[in-house]
């Protein structure tokens, strides 16, 4: 503003110092005028004085200079261009405020973000909840020339997507359908996630598509759709169908015996016309086409899973299969298998005594059946019989045997008790036609039969008679006529009956008349 000052009297002139750089003093018809735009700043005393031949007089002055306003954007905190997604705050913007201004005004900040000055800084703070882009103005305030600082605030747009099925969306049960979301937009823009749930809320998958095998119908599949920031997630949902289908079932009897016998089965499936076929699959790799019942002869032990399967044609063309499994519903059991040793064995009377050994294999129960011993029966593991010693025998010994699922076996084996070879013969006999002593054989026990030969010569060695016949003696002829009384000769090879063992003996015979 200019300064002026009226001078009277005999100055002719006025001279002025201390003035900032850009001001100027000025006389002109008796007023004296300072002016002018400074181009410093500071405080500055000036003093002005008169000029001329009588006394002069001065004044002072001050002029003082204040610097115009300031913004600076702090380099440490948030930058004046900021992007955030829905639900962030923004970083907090900072601008300090110097020069003439005292203090700032903003305009045109997005709702949720505010702005605060505190002591030459100016804060720009808070979370948008308006989605687009702000362009805002901040405008310092004071006394001198103001300046201005511009800054971009934006919010994300929410996220957007829509679910579509690429399959079928009435299905076949148990058959498969994929199922698709399309690339979303909205967000930070990147890592976008996809997770999907049936309708228990279970996870069934991650991505764009997937494979899905639906349990119920409907089955409801949601897609949860996010971002890498914290824009709120959107979902979408797919429905799913099945065909109306019959549900397999069956019933099952005579199910569980020893292999080798017959199974049966019943179809309780309601039946409707557009059923195409039945199977029934019985685990051993059999099958059959039956429609309404069923029979099976498992000839091999296991258990077996058995499976009905229908076939039905749908009103739109398509064929579909269900089936329903019973596993383990057939036991097939295997049976024991019985086996036993004896001993001693083979024996002789002198030693009847046998003690049986179980060797059989699966067995919980043991019934003994022996012929001829004593006990003749038991249900020991291992039982001790005792045969007569009197009298060589063979005996019949069955051991019968039972496992956990009354399944049976038995094998049947032989005691021989053998006797004792034994062989004797007389020394003199009288073939003289009073039916006493008439003839001459050997005699004994355990003699082979099928190899035995007796022989008598004379005492020359001539050969007067010969049989293989144990029960066949000599009566005293030769050839049809009866030989004098003496002595002869005689000789027999045998073979014990027992064993293998082969003997020869001989000695003389008295032959009296």
């Amino acid at each position: 503003t200019n300064i002026t000052y009226a001078i009277t009297g005999a100055s002719s002139s006025t001279i002025i110092t201390g003035l900032p750089t850009g001001v100027t003093g000025a006389l002109n018809s008796g007023t004296f005028t300072i002016s002018g735009s400074p181009t410093i700043t500071g405080i500055f005393n000036y003093i002005i004085t008169t000029t001329g031949i009588c006394t002069q007089v001065s004044d002072t002055g001050t002029i003082t200079i204040t610097p115009d306003a300031t913004i600076s954007l702090t380099s440490a905190v948030g930058t004046n261009a900021q992007t955030v997604c829905i639900n962030s705050a923004i970083e907090p913007i900072t601008y300090a405020i110097a020069g003439g201004g005292t203090g700032a005004t903003i305009s045109s900040l997005p709702t949720g973000v505010t702005s605060s000055y505190n002591a030459g800084v100016f804060i720009i703070s808070g979370t948008p909840t308006t989605i687009g882009t702000f362009n805002y103005t901040i405008t310092t305030t004071g006394t001198c020339v103001q300046t201005t600082a511009n800054g971009i605030i934006t919010l994300n747009d929410n996220l957007f997507t829509t679910a579509l099925i690429l399959g079928r969306d009435t299905l076949c049960p148990e058959d498969t359908t994929r199922i698709t979301i399309n690339p979303a937009t909205g967000g930070s823009g990147v890592g976008y996630t996809y997770n999907w749930f049936d309708s228990n809320n279970n996870p069934v998958g991650t991505g764009l598509n997937i494979v899905v095998r639906p349990t119920i119908s409907p089955e409801t599949y949601t897609v949860v759709v996010g971002d890498n920031c914290s824009t709120p997630t959107v979902t979408q949902t797919i429905t799913v169908y099945w065909f109306d289908m019959p549900q397999p079932s069956f019933i099952a009897f005579n199910t569980d015996s020893c292999y080798g016998f017959t199974a049966s089965f019943i179809n309780t499936t309601a039946m409707t016309p557009n059923i195409n076929s039945v199977l029934w699959d019985f685990g051993d790799g059999a099958t059959s086409p039956n429609i309404l019942t069923a029979d099976h002869y498992y000839s091999f032990p296991g258990c077996f899973d058995v499976t009905l399967t229908i076939t039905s044609l749908t009103t739109s063309g398509l064929v579909c299969t269900l089936y329903n499994t019973m596993e383990d519903v057939v036991c097939a059991r295997d049976y024991p298998i019985a086996d036993f040793t004896m001993n001693p064995q083979p024996t002789d009377i002198t030693d009847p005594i046998i003690q049986f050994q179980n060797q059989s294999l699966g067995n919980v129960s043991n019934y003994w059946t022996i012929t001829g011993g004593y006990p003749n029966s038991s249900t020991d593991v291992n039982p001790i019989s005792e045969f007569p010693s009197d009298s060589a025998g063979i005996y019949d010994v069955q051991l019968l045997i039972e496992n956990s699922y009354h399944c049976k076996d038995s094998i049947l084996k032989i005691v021989k008790i053998d006797g004792l070879y034994l062989f004797y013969i007389p020394n003199s006999f009288t073939p003289n036609g009073d039916f006493r002593n008439e003839t001459f054989k050997p005699m004994g026990d355990g003699i082979d039969t099928e190899h035995y030969l007796f022989m008598i010569f004379d005492r020359w060695g001539e050969k007067l008679f010969e049989t293989d016949n144990l029960n066949e003696g000599w009566d005293g002829t030769y050839k049809g006529n009866p030989v004098e009384s003496g002595v002869y000769v005689w000789k027999v090879r045998a073979k014990e009956l027992y064993r293998n063992v082969k003997t020869e003996h001989s000695g003389h015979i008295n032959l009296m008349r």
